[in-house]
């Protein structure tokens, strides 16, 4: 599934590539031991919790550039994703974190890895609702834990968005994260 999510996504990179790719490009996946695998782009870098570990917290200015790149990647490939038919089907990535936020070595910005928990936002309730108990405590939304019948939508990446921005700032969880 991450596979799948990784390449439809990455397709609007092919298409329109930036100067530097907000997230790694899929290519496909094979299996081999009866395990799958996924071959992607490499992007050099670090993550920014082992950024966060090494250096302490980020400025308010390194902070909110971070929060604006990735609201971009969300908006542009992730939020406003259309399928190759032409319908918009939007995508809801469910894991975001200081983890699975690079910072590129060339040229310092920033990109979102790990599609693994990604779902399609337009899931009926029940379903979603099966599928919510995922994320990382400390940057769930609500509805990630169940809350408010667990329907899922931007709404939630961009929580966990907010979430993610703390931390960096503070080192931190946001005082609400551990409230059920």
């Amino acid at each position: 599934r991450e596979a799948e999510v990784q390449q439809n996504v990455g397709d609007r990179i092919n298409n329109n590539p930036p100067a530097f790719p907000p997230l790694p490009r899929g290519y496909g996946w094979f299996e081999a031991y009866k395990r799958l695998y996924m071959y992607m782009d490499f992007m050099e870098g670090q993550n920014l919790e082992k950024v966060l570990e090494t250096n302490g917290p980020l400025t308010l200015l390194e902070a909110l550039q971070v929060g604006m790149e990735i609201c971009v990647v969300l908006r542009d490939y992730v939020h406003g994703y259309v399928d190759p038919a032409g319908r918009q089907v939007p995508i809801v990535h469910r894991d975001i974190k200081p983890a699975n936020i690079q910072r590129l070595t060339a040229g310092g910005t920033h990109c979102l890895l790990d599609f693994g928990l990604a779902r399609t936002a337009h899931l009926s309730a029940q379903t979603q609702l099966r599928q919510t108990k995922a994320g990382t405590e400390g940057f769930q939304a609500p509805e990630q834990k169940g809350m408010f019948g667990g329907r899922i939508g931007d709404y939630t990446d961009v929580l966990a968005l907010g979430a993610t921005i703390y931390n960096l700032l503070t080192n931190d969880f946001l005082p609400i994260a551990h409230a059920e």
